[in-house]
């Protein structure tokens, strides 16, 4: 039995000027809710998420919002008995015939509810999608095939690894085949599942050996995971990251036929409590196995887990990559703020901003997250994810926020790095000689560096050579002897990317 609440009206919540959004909320009615996952269909903003009601009662809501935040409609549905939760995984598309499809699971874990919804967001059917031989069952990938839906996800059975599942439904929801897929010894999940074309997918997710966890003795592999299957789940061929590179799971988008980008950490294991993460972004042809490019977002001091990337799209404008998830530094003790970076369409980090909506002495961990991403028209992008409050008692809170493409929120709260920052405000530094050999000088000439200012080289392929504090307006360092070839230089200060550039190596070979 389901219960509808379907409300057309306008309630304003908080409106700013410029980029003009950036508030968190409960819906009427209701006293928790988050967004799990947002679309933008002709510059609307559609969301999905969590709600805990003034009765009690569990549900999902499918809420839609104009450009500056205004509430337009929502509706809530809800299972008597049955929890439904659409928090870290949750698939939400639109359908070919203008409505929606979401992927729900429940309080139970044995199945994953595949919901169709109309444009109005009323309920069209409800299909629970099951494995037997798994006892609890996530899912978040989800995509309209030719001829139905495609789920993909991870199920676990307790004292075993985890495995990676694609289950297929018709257009009315009857399941077609569901398939695993396992490695001995290895945790496998798929987290996304995209269209490639009418009989072809690509599939992403990541395969695990761990030792403890964070802070294990035993240290972890991971790596992050992408398949091309046809439309009846044969695997066509598989691509997997080097194990050294310690990469967690992948969340992908589409370049073309052979080539995709992805988001990702780099996961440092410790054998003490302090394992750390590094933000990512890549570009990759699987068929080849070769990497066309690669960059870091955040230096290697982000902790294990609490950071991560969780969304990315391309920007319609510019071409770029928008990504946007959750920091933690180790200098933040237990505030987790929401991050949002944009890239060239090359990969190259344009400006990177935290953003951290509420804290509270009252909360063991503060979290201000950020799950999924979506472009109005403007190439704007809008975020939606949930803040945790403790007054009047611990709840979550709805959170959405909108930046415009060179990272401003409002006219005067616009990110500080990158190639959009302000003229007035931009950092003069000089990094000569280019070509260098086998030392640098950095001359500041605007500002001084503060005790976290670091300077940070990486080569070709996006690897670290070498970090060196900064001291002076005038600072002469030794790089030693690289190989001959490009690399990239990065200023960093208290987690922020200051400037960037390139530099060229000629070795031995003088210039």
């Amino acid at each position: 039995m389901k219960i509808y609440l379907l409300i057309l009206f306008i309630l304003p919540l908080r409106v700013f000027a410029q980029s003009g959004l950036d508030t968190t909320f409960l819906l009427p009615g209701t006293r928790l809710t988050t967004i799990a996952a947002v679309l933008v269909e002709h510059d609307t903003i559609v969301c999905v998420g969590n709600i805990y009601n003034l009765a009690g009662a569990n549900g999902i809501h499918f809420s839609k919002y104009d450009s500056t935040g205004n509430l337009l409609s929502y509706n809530i549905i809800a299972d008597i008995g049955l929890i439904n939760d659409v928090g870290e995984y949750t698939g939400f598309i639109k359908t070919s015939d203008g409505g929606y499809a979401i992927l729900s699971g429940t309080n139970i874990g044995q199945n994953v509810l595949l919901i169709k919804l109309d444009h109005n967001g009323e309920e069209q059917w409800t299909t629970e999608i099951t494995r037997p031989d798994l006892e609890v069952i996530y899912a978040d990938g989800l995509v309209e095939c030719q001829d139905g839906y495609m789920v993909a996800g991870v199920g676990d059975i307790a004292n075993s690894t985890n495995s990676a599942f694609i289950s297929k439904t018709n257009q009315n929801g009857t399941i077609q085949w569901s398939k695993k897929y396992i490695l001995s010894g290895w945790d496998t999940g798929f987290r996304q599942i995209i269209k490639k074309n009418d009989n072809s997918f690509w599939v992403s997710g990541g395969q695990g050996n761990y030792g403890g966890g964070c802070g294990s003795t035993i240290l972890s592999k991971g790596r992050a995971w992408i398949m091309e299957i046809d439309s009846l789940g044969n695997v066509k061929y598989e691509w997997k990251s080097a194990i050294p590179e310690s990469e967690a799971l992948a969340i992908i988008s589409s370049v073309n036929d052979t080539e995709i980008v992805y988001s990702t950490v780099k996961i440092k294991y410790n054998v003490t409590y302090g394992d750390t993460v590094q933000l990512k972004l890549r570009k990759i042809n699987p068929t080849t196995n070769q990497t066309v490019w690669q960059h870091y977002q955040s230096p290697l001091v982000l902790t294990c887990f609490n950071s991560g990337w969780y969304g990315l799209e391309q920007n319609p404008v510019d071409g770029g990559w928008d990504i946007v998830g959750s920091y933690q530094s180790a200098e933040n003790g237990w505030v987790i703020s929401g991050v949002c970076a944009h890239t060239s369409p090359e990969g190259e980090l344009q400006w990177i901003r935290r953003d951290t909506i509420y804290t509270s002495p009252e909360i063991y961990i503060d979290r201000n997250l950020l799950r999924c991403v979506a472009h109005l028209s403007s190439g704007s992008i809008v975020a939606g994810g949930y803040i945790r409050k403790a007054e009047p008692e611990l709840h979550d809170e709805a959170w959405l926020i909108k930046y415009s493409i060179n990272g401003c929120v409002e006219p005067l709260d616009c990110a500080s790095v990158g190639t959009y920052t302000a003229a007035s405000n931009e950092l003069i530094v000089k990094v000569y000689p280019n070509p260098f050999s086998k030392a640098l000088n950095i001359q500041f000439y605007n500002s001084l560096p503060t005790q976290r200012t670091r300077f940070i080289l990486t080569n070709g392929l996006g690897y670290r050579v070498a970090e060196y504090r900064l001291i002076a307006s005038t600072n002469d360092i030794q790089v030693g002897d690289l190989p001959p070839g490009l690399y990239f230089w990065q200023i960093w200060d208290d987690n922020r990317i200051l400037k960037q550039g390139k530099l060229v190596n000629y070795g031995d070979r003088g210039f």
